[in-house]
């Protein structure tokens, strides 16, 4: 077997970009590393450019035209303090609702007005913009709070005046009109997720902490130090459109965050990941039922893409609440990347998709080509070019996996099969396959990262082949239950995992 272990070809160093100023004055993008001739700024109250169309849009068209993504997706981000028209602004809403006699809707305008964290999201903040004219328009109508016939004669004097603006259907008496024309009236443009509220860090809340201290809806194998370099990692090796568009934040980052030692939150600056917001989509459980078969009607290229790309990156949180469906885009995106390579395989792949029609067709020869388009070594200087002291046990799980897709494209497998491989159990059902099959390799070959990659690489030709060859007739005695579609794939993982002694290589 041919060894890929040795040392690295040198990468050379990519451009600095040039900012184009005509468009963008306050943008450029910094290398990691490097200090920043000029900011980006990301402003926290008001200011657009945070919107896709803007800001993400430049950075997204700079990110693909580098010789190195991955590189430029790491920058400094610094925000400026509100201007006294941003203040101005901010008290005059806030004496809008203290006149509407409402303190509900007092969180609503600070909302509005900068980066807050809604209830039930862990570590996530939503950037939102409400149109400054709504500003004027609350204070203006605040005079005539208490006067129901005079706040409506108001209301829609200033709608036929201001087209722009959008006013509720109908006109709700006091407090739920102010609050429903804030809402109608801001715009979620971007979210935002600090790097120490991740789960185990300094600042995750402490409800989500188990009775022993171990963090919930955690993933063995994945340090929650890298989940955000996680995401910028899954964007800079993939960038296509089914993911958001993703940065990392690494200071400057001010809204109201969550302290965990003082219990509440309080307006600080934090580094994180800062990604675009999926408009109106949903997620895969809560689609409606008009939307529900829409799956089946992505194209196989992009079904094959996206999959390609969570086995080789070891994915372990692909649920059907990561995959969302946009009817403002009409695609389907993949969200919340964060949960990639566990260290020794402790955590199983999970790929929701794998019920999806598509995922038992084979790979195509042009996937085969995309799979095979980078090295390892490729990707791995990539990586280390961003984050050097990125956790070698992970890197370790992205070369095998990188070989098994390597293999399994070249014998005609499909997403499927590779996806089972990944996430089925063993015989004894206490561990993977994979992990099973790794455990052992790191004995055989003492924990050499070498000698484990090259067992490793042994264990998986041998089952590549086994599951090309006895893979057909497991499918076809599934298929003769001749099960409603909505039964059979989970049929089908059940009898692979039955069966699993005839799949394993050792």
């Amino acid at each position: 077997m041919a060894s890929v272990s040795g040392p690295l070809p040198q990468v050379q160093e990519a451009p600095k970009p040039k900012p184009d100023k005509s468009r963008f004055k306050n943008l450029t993008v910094v290398p990691a590393g490097h200090a920043p001739s000029e900011n980006i700024i990301v402003r926290s109250y008001l200011e657009k450019i945070a919107q896709k169309d803007d800001y993400l849009l430049a950075l997204e068209k700079q990110f693909r035209t580098q010789p190195s993504p991955l590189k430029y997706r790491e920058f400094y981000v610094v925000g400026r303090p509100p201007s006294d028209k941003d203040n101005q602004l901010y008290r005059r809403s806030l004496e809008a609702v203290e006149r509407a006699h409402d303190p509900w809707l007092h969180p609503q305008v600070k909302t509005s007005l900068g980066v807050q964290r809604e209830y039930g999201m862990r570590g996530t903040y939503f950037i939102r913009d409400m149109d400054p004219e709504v500003a004027s328009i609350l204070s203006d109508l605040a005079e005539h709070v208490g006067n129901e016939e005079e706040l409506k004669r108001r209301s829609a004097e200033i709608q036929s005046q201001n087209p722009s603006i959008v006013f509720p259907e109908e006109f709700k008496s006091g407090a739920k009109f102010f609050q429903e024309l804030i809402k109608l009236n801001t715009k979620t443009i971007a979210i935002f997720k600090p790097d120490d509220e991740v789960r185990g860090c300094v600042n995750s809340p402490p409800d989500e902490l188990g009775t022993q201290g171990v963090a919930l809806w955690s993933k063995d194998g994945v340090v929650p130090e890298s989940e955000s370099k996680n995401e910028v990692i899954v964007q800079g090796l993939f960038p296509f459109a089914q993911l958001p568009v993703v940065v990392h934040a690494n200071r400057g980052m001010r809204g109201n965050f969550f302290l965990r030692e003082k219990g509440w939150s309080e307006e600080v600056e934090k580094s994180g990941v800062l990604q675009e917001f999926i408009p109106n989509a949903h997620t895969l459980h809560s689609l409606p039922p008009s939307q529900a078969d829409l799956r089946s009607t992505v194209p196989l290229a992009t079904f094959q893409e996206t999959a390609a790309m969570d086995l080789e990156l070891m994915a372990v949180d692909r649920n059907h609440g990561n995959i969302l469906y946009s009817s403002a885009t009409e695609k389907f995106h993949y969200i919340d990347n964060a949960l990639i390579a566990p260290a020794g395989y402790l955590s199983q792949g999970v790929f929701a998709w794998m019920t999806w029609p598509q995922a038992l067709e084979p790979f195509t020869p042009e996937t085969v080509q995309k799979i095979k388009s980078r090295s390892f070594e490729e990707k791995l200087a990539a990586i280390q070019d961003v984050y050097p002291d990125y956790p070698a046990n992970s890197l370790e799980v992205l070369r095998i996996n990188h070989h098994l897709m390597n293999r399994a494209a070249e014998a005609g497998l499909s997403p499927f099969q590779v996806g089972w491989f990944l996430s089925g159990k063993n015989i004894g059902g206490m561990k993977t396959m994979i992990q099973e099959l790794y455990d052992q390799a790191k004995a055989a070959g003492q924990g050499n990262p070498d000698a484990t990659f090259q067992i490793m690489a042994h264990y998986i030709d041998r089952a590549v082949v086994l599951l090309k060859e006895r893979f057909p007739a497991v499918l076809e005695s599934v298929q003769a239950k001749n099960l409603p579609e909505a039964e059979f794939r989970a049929a089908l993982v059940e009898e692979m995992d039955k069966q699993a002694a005839q799949f394993m290589p050792i």
